[in-house]
């Protein structure tokens, strides 16, 4: 007897669960979301921290990955919820989500939420697999990695849902990019997004304070915090001071075709 009344008070438990799921899953799909991603080290993390000082936007403050650990649509939904309600504002009206990793699951993305656009970080490739190998020493991955990303999103490279943003345009015409960024998300425009290095965030650590990021991984997410609290830096070319001869030639051999195909190169004297 008493088992059948546990068993009927978990079923019901569930189905209400299931329910409160539901109506919640419509707020989170009416709300228009913003997704970034991109190759890691493309400036997707200074992306969401310029947007995330727009009086309608918040951003979820730390990577989530998702959808690159769930399968299931109910349990996507809710982890979501929770993250939404945990940072949304009074005044804020959508969310926007960073995890470069989502790359991968951009029809995913679209699926579960119809509303939703998504900003597409490029930087280009060089300084990408340089500051890969500085992270985790190595460059070859670092190429093949710009490269595999980048591709598993060609087929959205002109959906009218998706708008591609390079970190390079970004730091030396900000504006104009902005306002470009701004136009897709239909959402107006407000100058103090230029100035966001003024009102500091905490994404990745509890303070803000220099640091070579090479002791450990909290000393890292250090690292980054302070980072994205800095004004835009517009010579990004590191790849000219960095890359060797031998890594120029991989470079060339693996992803020369795409350097190319995104604009950052003309041919393969460089």
């Amino acid at each position: 007897m008493w088992q059948s009344i546990k068993q009927c008070i978990k079923f019901m438990y569930a189905h209400l669960f299931f329910c409160y799921i539901l109506y919640k899953k419509q707020e989170l799909v009416n709300s228009h979301p913003i997704f970034i991603v991109g190759c890691g080290h493309s400036g997707t993390s200074l992306m969401i921290r310029i947007l995330d000082t727009h009086s309608t936007f918040f951003a979820f403050p730390h990577e989530t990955g998702i959808l690159s650990f769930e399968r299931n649509d109910n349990v996507i939904f809710w982890k979501f919820y929770r993250a939404y309600a945990t940072y949304k504002t009074a005044c804020s009206t959508r969310f926007i989500e960073k995890t470069p990793r989502h790359i991968y699951h951009i029809p995913t993305i679209f699926r579960l939420f119809p509303n939703a656009k998504i900003i597409l970080m490029l930087r280009d490739g060089r300084d990408v697999a340089c500051s890969i190998r500085n992270r985790y020493h190595y460059f070859e991955k670092g190429v093949r990695r710009w490269v595999d990303d980048n591709e598993i999103a060609r087929p959205y490279w002109h959906d009218p849902r998706v708008i591609t943003q390079r970190l390079e345009d970004l730091q030396y015409h900000p504006e104009v990019s902005l306002r470009r960024i701004l136009h897709f998300l239909d959402a107006p425009f407000e100058a103090k997004m230029l100035d966001y290095h003024t009102i500091p965030r905490n994404f990745y650590a509890e303070k803000i304070q220099y640091t070579e990021g090479r002791q450990g991984e909290d000393d890292h997410r250090v690292r980054r915090n302070w980072q994205i609290n800095q004004p835009l830096q517009k010579d990004t070319s590191r790849w000219k001071a960095e890359m060797s001869v031998a890594e120029k030639q991989f470079f060339k051999q693996h992803a020369q075709y795409l350097l190319e195909e995104w604009a950052y190169a003309t041919d393969d004297n460089w």
